[in-house]
Protein backbone atom coordinates (compact mmCIF):
# COMPACT_ATOMS: atom_id res chain seq x y z
CA UNK A 1 0.00 0.00 0.00
CA UNK A 2 2.84 2.41 0.75
CA UNK A 3 4.29 1.98 -2.74
CA UNK A 4 0.86 2.59 -4.27
CA UNK A 5 0.48 5.75 -2.20
CA UNK A 6 3.86 6.95 -3.45
CA UNK A 7 3.06 6.28 -7.08
CA UNK A 8 2.01 9.17 -9.27
CA UNK A 9 0.66 10.05 -12.64
CA UNK A 10 1.65 12.86 -14.97
CA UNK A 11 -1.19 15.18 -14.03
CA UNK A 12 -0.65 15.10 -10.27
CA UNK A 13 3.10 14.68 -9.89
CA UNK A 14 3.28 17.30 -7.14
CA UNK A 15 0.45 15.81 -5.06
CA UNK A 16 1.96 12.35 -5.21
CA UNK A 17 5.46 13.41 -4.27
CA UNK A 18 6.39 12.44 -0.69
CA UNK A 19 7.15 15.22 1.79
CA UNK A 20 9.26 15.40 4.94
CA UNK A 21 7.61 16.94 7.98
CA UNK A 22 10.69 16.96 10.15
CA UNK A 23 11.63 13.30 10.67
CA UNK A 24 8.29 12.02 9.33
CA UNK A 25 7.99 11.11 5.65
CA UNK A 26 4.40 11.48 4.43
CA UNK A 27 3.71 9.50 1.23
CA UNK A 28 1.78 12.27 -0.55
CA UNK A 29 0.61 15.86 -0.14
CA UNK A 30 -3.05 15.31 0.88
CA UNK A 31 -4.08 15.38 4.54
CA UNK A 32 -7.36 15.09 6.40
CA UNK A 33 -7.68 18.25 8.44
CA UNK A 34 -8.54 18.08 12.15
CA UNK A 35 -12.25 18.31 12.84
CA UNK A 36 -14.86 17.48 15.44
CA UNK A 37 -17.03 14.43 14.92
CA UNK A 38 -18.55 12.36 17.77
CA UNK A 39 -16.67 9.06 17.67
CA UNK A 40 -15.65 8.68 21.28
CA UNK A 41 -16.43 6.53 24.30
CA UNK A 42 -17.84 8.38 27.29
CA UNK A 43 -15.92 8.29 30.55
CA UNK A 44 -16.99 5.77 33.17
CA UNK A 45 -19.71 7.21 35.34
CA UNK A 46 -19.82 10.50 33.45
CA UNK A 47 -21.00 12.23 30.31
CA UNK A 48 -17.71 13.70 29.10
CA UNK A 49 -15.51 12.40 26.31
CA UNK A 50 -12.78 10.01 27.29
CA UNK A 51 -11.15 8.01 24.49
CA UNK A 52 -11.51 7.15 20.80
CA UNK A 53 -14.16 4.55 20.02
CA UNK A 54 -13.43 1.67 17.67
CA UNK A 55 -15.39 3.60 15.05
CA UNK A 56 -12.73 6.31 15.22
CA UNK A 57 -10.08 3.83 14.10
CA UNK A 58 -12.25 2.64 11.22
CA UNK A 59 -13.22 6.20 10.23
CA UNK A 60 -9.60 7.32 9.91
CA UNK A 61 -8.50 3.96 8.59
CA UNK A 62 -10.89 4.14 5.66
CA UNK A 63 -9.47 7.50 4.59
CA UNK A 64 -5.94 6.14 4.95
CA UNK A 65 -6.90 3.13 2.84
CA UNK A 66 -8.33 5.57 0.29
CA UNK A 67 -4.91 7.17 -0.20
CA UNK A 68 -4.88 10.13 2.23
CA UNK A 69 -1.25 10.59 3.23
CA UNK A 70 -1.71 12.18 6.66
CA UNK A 71 -4.54 12.17 9.20
CA UNK A 72 -4.81 14.96 11.81
CA UNK A 73 -6.78 13.85 14.86
CA UNK A 74 -8.35 16.66 16.91
CA UNK A 75 -8.19 15.96 20.66
CA UNK A 76 -8.77 17.89 23.88
CA UNK A 77 -6.16 17.93 26.64
CA UNK A 78 -8.81 17.96 29.39
CA UNK A 79 -11.38 15.22 29.27
CA UNK A 80 -13.75 16.87 31.72
CA UNK A 81 -14.28 20.09 29.79
CA UNK A 82 -16.43 19.24 26.81
CA UNK A 83 -17.87 16.56 24.57
CA UNK A 84 -16.01 17.90 21.54
CA UNK A 85 -13.33 15.23 21.31
CA UNK A 86 -11.35 12.53 23.07
CA UNK A 87 -8.57 13.31 25.53
CA UNK A 88 -5.09 11.77 25.41
CA UNK A 89 -4.40 13.16 28.89
CA UNK A 90 -5.94 10.06 30.44
CA UNK A 91 -3.39 7.26 30.69
CA UNK A 92 -6.18 4.71 30.45
CA UNK A 93 -6.92 5.93 26.92
CA UNK A 94 -3.53 4.90 25.50
CA UNK A 95 -4.74 1.51 24.15
CA UNK A 96 -7.62 3.21 22.33
CA UNK A 97 -5.29 5.76 20.71
CA UNK A 98 -2.88 2.97 19.84
CA UNK A 99 -5.70 1.15 18.06
CA UNK A 100 -6.37 4.27 15.96
CA UNK A 101 -2.70 4.72 15.08
CA UNK A 102 -2.29 1.05 14.18
CA UNK A 103 -5.27 1.15 11.83
CA UNK A 104 -3.97 4.23 10.01
CA UNK A 105 -0.45 2.81 9.79
CA UNK A 106 -1.81 -0.47 8.44
CA UNK A 107 -2.75 1.40 5.26
CA UNK A 108 0.55 3.22 4.87
CA UNK A 109 -0.51 6.67 6.11
CA UNK A 110 0.74 8.81 8.99
CA UNK A 111 -1.25 10.25 11.88
CA UNK A 112 -0.67 13.35 14.02
CA UNK A 113 -2.73 14.46 16.98
CA UNK A 114 -3.88 18.04 17.24
CA UNK A 115 -4.07 18.93 20.93
CA UNK A 116 -5.85 21.91 22.41
CA UNK A 117 -8.01 23.34 25.16
CA UNK A 118 -11.14 25.06 23.91
CA UNK A 119 -12.27 27.82 26.21
CA UNK A 120 -15.37 29.13 24.46
CA UNK A 121 -17.56 26.07 25.09
CA UNK A 122 -19.71 26.22 28.19
CA UNK A 123 -18.47 24.28 31.21
CA UNK A 124 -20.47 23.17 34.23
CA UNK A 125 -19.42 22.68 37.83
CA UNK A 126 -21.21 19.32 37.80
CA UNK A 127 -23.81 17.43 35.82
CA UNK A 128 -26.89 19.66 35.37
CA UNK A 129 -25.09 22.31 37.43
CA UNK A 130 -24.48 25.99 36.72
CA UNK A 131 -21.93 27.20 34.22
CA UNK A 132 -18.35 27.45 35.42
CA UNK A 133 -16.12 30.30 34.21
CA UNK A 134 -13.72 29.21 31.48
CA UNK A 135 -9.99 29.78 31.83
CA UNK A 136 -8.39 32.51 29.71
CA UNK A 137 -5.45 34.92 29.80
CA UNK A 138 -7.75 37.74 30.94
CA UNK A 139 -11.20 38.13 32.47
CA UNK A 140 -13.50 38.91 29.55
CA UNK A 141 -17.07 38.03 28.55
CA UNK A 142 -17.65 35.23 26.09
CA UNK A 143 -18.42 36.33 22.56
CA UNK A 144 -20.79 33.47 21.76
CA UNK A 145 -22.21 31.86 24.88
CA UNK A 146 -23.46 33.85 27.87
CA UNK A 147 -20.92 33.94 30.67
CA UNK A 148 -17.40 35.06 31.40
CA UNK A 149 -13.81 33.87 31.32
CA UNK A 150 -11.44 34.28 34.23
CA UNK A 151 -7.76 35.15 34.12
CA UNK A 152 -5.43 32.23 34.79
CA UNK A 153 -2.92 32.36 37.62
CA UNK A 154 0.74 31.46 37.08
CA UNK A 155 0.12 28.18 38.87
CA UNK A 156 -2.72 27.35 36.50
CA UNK A 157 -0.54 28.26 33.51
CA UNK A 158 2.15 25.85 34.76
CA UNK A 159 -0.44 23.13 35.31
CA UNK A 160 -1.84 23.55 31.81
CA UNK A 161 1.64 23.37 30.27
CA UNK A 162 2.16 20.15 32.21
CA UNK A 163 -1.17 18.84 30.92
CA UNK A 164 -0.08 19.44 27.33
CA UNK A 165 3.19 17.59 28.03
CA UNK A 166 1.39 14.63 29.59
CA UNK A 167 -0.95 14.39 26.61
CA UNK A 168 2.03 14.42 24.24
CA UNK A 169 3.74 11.67 26.23
CA UNK A 170 0.66 9.44 26.04
CA UNK A 171 0.38 10.05 22.30
CA UNK A 172 4.01 9.05 21.86
CA UNK A 173 3.29 5.87 23.77
CA UNK A 174 0.27 5.32 21.53
CA UNK A 175 2.39 5.36 18.38
CA UNK A 176 1.30 8.68 16.87
CA UNK A 177 3.75 10.15 14.36
CA UNK A 178 3.56 13.74 15.55
CA UNK A 179 1.79 16.53 17.40
CA UNK A 180 0.10 19.69 16.14
CA UNK A 181 -0.36 22.37 18.79
CA UNK A 182 -3.61 24.18 18.07
CA UNK A 183 -3.15 27.96 18.20
CA UNK A 184 -6.31 28.95 16.33
CA UNK A 185 -10.10 28.62 16.38
CA UNK A 186 -10.45 29.98 19.91
CA UNK A 187 -7.95 27.70 21.63
CA UNK A 188 -6.45 28.83 24.93
CA UNK A 189 -3.06 29.30 23.27
CA UNK A 190 -4.51 31.60 20.63
CA UNK A 191 -6.17 33.67 23.34
CA UNK A 192 -2.79 34.24 24.98
CA UNK A 193 -1.22 35.13 21.63
CA UNK A 194 -3.94 37.53 20.51
CA UNK A 195 -4.01 41.16 21.73
CA UNK A 196 -7.78 41.03 21.27
CA UNK A 197 -8.11 38.56 24.17
CA UNK A 198 -4.89 39.04 26.14
CA UNK A 199 -4.93 42.09 28.44
CA UNK A 200 -2.31 40.81 30.88
CA UNK A 201 0.44 43.03 32.27
CA UNK A 202 2.80 40.28 33.48
CA UNK A 203 5.35 38.28 31.47
CA UNK A 204 2.55 36.65 29.48
CA UNK A 205 1.07 39.91 28.19
CA UNK A 206 1.93 43.06 26.31
CA UNK A 207 4.55 42.59 23.61
CA UNK A 208 4.30 39.91 20.93
CA UNK A 209 7.18 37.99 22.53
CA UNK A 210 5.40 38.01 25.90
CA UNK A 211 2.10 36.96 24.38
CA UNK A 212 3.88 34.13 22.55
CA UNK A 213 5.61 32.94 25.73
CA UNK A 214 2.80 30.54 26.68
CA UNK A 215 2.91 28.88 23.25
CA UNK A 216 6.69 28.56 23.28
CA UNK A 217 6.70 27.04 26.78
CA UNK A 218 4.07 24.52 25.69
CA UNK A 219 6.04 23.65 22.55
CA UNK A 220 9.19 23.14 24.63
CA UNK A 221 7.29 20.91 27.06
CA UNK A 222 5.80 18.85 24.22
CA UNK A 223 9.16 18.56 22.47
CA UNK A 224 10.69 17.15 25.65
CA UNK A 225 8.15 14.31 25.57
CA UNK A 226 8.50 13.38 21.89
CA UNK A 227 10.91 10.91 20.35
CA UNK A 228 13.37 11.97 17.62
CA UNK A 229 11.12 10.17 15.12
CA UNK A 230 8.10 12.39 15.81
CA UNK A 231 7.17 15.73 14.22
CA UNK A 232 5.98 18.88 15.99
CA UNK A 233 4.06 21.74 14.42
CA UNK A 234 1.36 24.30 14.98
CA UNK A 235 -1.96 25.30 13.49
CA UNK A 236 -2.35 29.07 13.54
CA UNK A 237 -4.65 31.64 11.98
CA UNK A 238 -3.48 33.52 8.93
CA UNK A 239 -5.90 36.20 10.09
CA UNK A 240 -8.17 36.32 13.14
CA UNK A 241 -10.56 38.63 11.28
CA UNK A 242 -11.13 40.53 14.53
CA UNK A 243 -10.69 44.29 15.03
CA UNK A 244 -7.63 44.64 17.21
CA UNK A 245 -6.72 40.99 16.72
CA UNK A 246 -3.92 39.38 14.73
CA UNK A 247 -4.04 40.26 11.03
CA UNK A 248 -1.95 38.88 8.17
CA UNK A 249 1.06 41.09 8.87
CA UNK A 250 0.92 40.21 12.55
CA UNK A 251 0.80 36.51 11.72
CA UNK A 252 3.87 36.82 9.49
CA UNK A 253 5.79 38.42 12.36
CA UNK A 254 4.67 35.68 14.76
CA UNK A 255 5.58 32.93 12.30
CA UNK A 256 9.07 34.34 11.87
CA UNK A 257 9.47 34.33 15.64
CA UNK A 258 8.20 30.76 16.05
CA UNK A 259 10.35 29.46 13.18
CA UNK A 260 13.44 31.04 14.76
CA UNK A 261 12.96 28.92 17.90
CA UNK A 262 13.83 25.77 15.95
CA UNK A 263 10.97 23.91 17.63
CA UNK A 264 8.75 23.48 14.57
CA UNK A 265 8.75 20.94 11.75
CA UNK A 266 5.69 22.37 9.99
CA UNK A 267 3.07 25.12 10.13
CA UNK A 268 -0.64 24.59 9.38
CA UNK A 269 -2.39 27.83 8.38
CA UNK A 270 -6.12 28.43 8.76
CA UNK A 271 -8.38 31.43 9.42
CA UNK A 272 -10.50 33.15 12.06
CA UNK A 273 -11.68 32.42 15.60
CA UNK A 274 -14.19 29.70 16.41
CA UNK A 275 -17.13 29.86 16.78
CA UNK A 276 -17.18 33.13 14.85
CA UNK A 277 -15.57 31.38 11.85
CA UNK A 278 -18.09 28.58 11.43
CA UNK A 279 -19.34 30.10 8.17
CA UNK A 280 -15.78 29.85 6.84
CA UNK A 281 -15.21 26.34 8.18
CA UNK A 282 -18.33 24.72 6.70
CA UNK A 283 -19.11 26.93 3.73
CA UNK A 284 -22.35 26.40 1.85
CA UNK A 285 -22.95 25.43 -1.74
CA UNK A 286 -23.24 29.06 -2.82
CA UNK A 287 -19.92 30.08 -1.27
CA UNK A 288 -16.73 30.15 -3.35
CA UNK A 289 -14.43 27.14 -3.37
CA UNK A 290 -10.85 27.43 -2.09
CA UNK A 291 -11.77 30.65 -0.27
CA UNK A 292 -8.81 30.42 2.12
CA UNK A 293 -6.07 29.81 -0.44
CA UNK A 294 -5.15 33.41 -1.25
CA UNK A 295 -4.95 34.39 2.41
CA UNK A 296 -2.60 31.52 3.24
CA UNK A 297 -0.47 32.23 0.18
CA UNK A 298 0.07 35.80 1.37
CA UNK A 299 0.99 34.80 4.92
CA UNK A 300 3.23 31.82 4.21
CA UNK A 301 6.16 34.09 3.39
CA UNK A 302 6.60 34.41 7.15
CA UNK A 303 7.47 30.70 7.29
CA UNK A 304 11.08 29.85 6.57
CA UNK A 305 12.62 26.45 6.05
CA UNK A 306 9.65 24.23 6.96
CA UNK A 307 6.56 23.00 5.06
CA UNK A 308 3.23 24.83 5.12
CA UNK A 309 -0.02 22.91 5.41
CA UNK A 310 -3.30 24.53 4.37
CA UNK A 311 -7.00 23.70 4.15
CA UNK A 312 -8.24 25.88 1.28
CA UNK A 313 -11.95 25.21 1.75
CA UNK A 314 -14.28 22.94 -0.24
CA UNK A 315 -11.52 20.86 -1.78
CA UNK A 316 -13.32 18.15 -3.76
CA UNK A 317 -10.80 17.27 -6.46
CA UNK A 318 -7.09 16.59 -6.56
CA UNK A 319 -6.61 18.85 -9.57
CA UNK A 320 -7.17 21.89 -7.34
CA UNK A 321 -4.63 20.56 -4.83
CA UNK A 322 -2.08 20.13 -7.62
CA UNK A 323 -2.60 23.72 -8.75
CA UNK A 324 -2.30 25.11 -5.23
CA UNK A 325 1.02 23.32 -4.69
CA UNK A 326 2.28 24.45 -8.09
CA UNK A 327 1.36 28.06 -7.26
CA UNK A 328 3.27 27.87 -3.97
CA UNK A 329 0.17 28.45 -1.81
CA UNK A 330 0.95 25.42 0.35
CA UNK A 331 3.09 22.30 0.49
CA UNK A 332 0.30 19.99 1.70
CA UNK A 333 -3.39 20.45 1.01
CA UNK A 334 -6.13 19.45 3.44
CA UNK A 335 -9.78 18.52 3.19
CA UNK A 336 -12.49 17.24 5.51
CA UNK A 337 -15.91 17.18 3.87
CA UNK A 338 -14.44 16.12 0.53
CA UNK A 339 -12.92 13.08 2.26
CA UNK A 340 -16.07 12.39 4.28
CA UNK A 341 -18.05 12.22 1.04
CA UNK A 342 -15.36 10.21 -0.77
CA UNK A 343 -12.83 8.36 1.41
CA UNK A 344 -11.06 7.08 -1.73
CA UNK A 345 -10.73 10.52 -3.31
CA UNK A 346 -6.94 10.29 -3.49
CA UNK A 347 -6.71 6.77 -4.88
CA UNK A 348 -9.43 7.33 -7.47
CA UNK A 349 -7.66 10.43 -8.68
CA UNK A 350 -4.30 8.67 -8.81
CA UNK A 351 -5.77 5.74 -10.74
CA UNK A 352 -7.65 7.85 -13.30
CA UNK A 353 -11.08 6.99 -11.87
CA UNK A 354 -12.16 10.49 -10.92
CA UNK A 355 -15.48 10.10 -12.68
CA UNK A 356 -16.36 7.47 -10.04
CA UNK A 357 -15.85 9.74 -7.05
CA UNK A 358 -18.61 11.04 -4.81
CA UNK A 359 -18.41 14.83 -4.63
CA UNK A 360 -19.26 16.88 -1.54
CA UNK A 361 -21.86 19.48 -2.57
CA UNK A 362 -21.60 21.54 0.66
CA UNK A 363 -25.12 20.91 1.94
CA UNK A 364 -23.68 20.38 5.44
CA UNK A 365 -26.23 17.77 6.41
Amino acid sequence: MVDRMHSSNGRYSRVFKPIDLGPVVVPNRIFMSPHGIPLEVKSKGGDVSAEPAINRAYYFGERAAGGTGLILHSTQIMSSQTNLAESPYLEASIPAYQRVADEVHRHGAKIFAQIWYVNWVQKAWEKLGPEAPAMAPSALPNLYFPGVRRAMSHREIDLMISTYATSARHLRQSGYDGIELHISHGSIVEYFLSPYFNRRTDKYGGSMVNRARFAVEILEAIKSELSPAQALGIRINADELLPGGIDEEGTKEILQYFCATGLLDFVDLDVSVEPEQVHLMTTGMFDPVLHNAARVARVREGVSGIPVLMTPGRLTNIADAEQLIAAGAGDMIGAVRGLIAEPALVNKSRDGREDERRTCVAVNA
